[in-house]
């Protein structure tokens, strides 16, 4: 493969080992959040808030990137494709494939973004049915 293949396997291989890390600390708040007391809770849900509102403008960002690249896929056409490969049009190529690598990039941050606010409202239904049944037992 190519240098440049390479490099962009691995900072996707990066960003994916990011996400199941993410998706671990998710699965572990699920396993141990409801022994928790509820003002552990808050503080991990306040953190996890935090997180993801560092990273809502990325994500944005993503998801914006994401919804260009699929806009612009429905007009190309894979017979333009190899048109642009029999008349060895490589800047045409060279854009395709940056901007598909754009789209992967960002299709992960968007994926990560998720796994973000997946765990916040993990946390918000836990604190939330702490407050319940804090309120049946009084």
């Amino acid at each position: 493969m190519s240098e440049k293949i390479d490099q962009f396997c691995e900072s996707l291989r990066q960003q994916l080992t990011e996400i199941e890390t993410k998706l671990t600390h998710a699965k572990t708040d699920l396993e141990t959040v409801p022994q928790d007391t509820q003002h552990l809770v808050k503080s991990k849900l306040e953190d996890a808030k935090a997180q993801l509102a560092t990273n809502q403008q990325k994500a944005e960002a993503a998801k914006t990137d994401v919804q260009q690249w699929l806009a612009a896929k429905k007009s190309e056409v894979k017979s333009q494709v190899e048109e642009w490969k029999a008349g060895r049009e490589v800047d045409k190529l060279v854009s395709r494939a940056d901007r598909t690598e754009s789209y992967a990039a960002s299709a992960i941050v968007f994926a990560a973004a998720a796994v973000q606010e997946a765990q916040v409202a993990v946390l918000e239904a836990i604190e939330a049915r702490m407050t319940a049944d804090e309120a049946v037992s009084e």
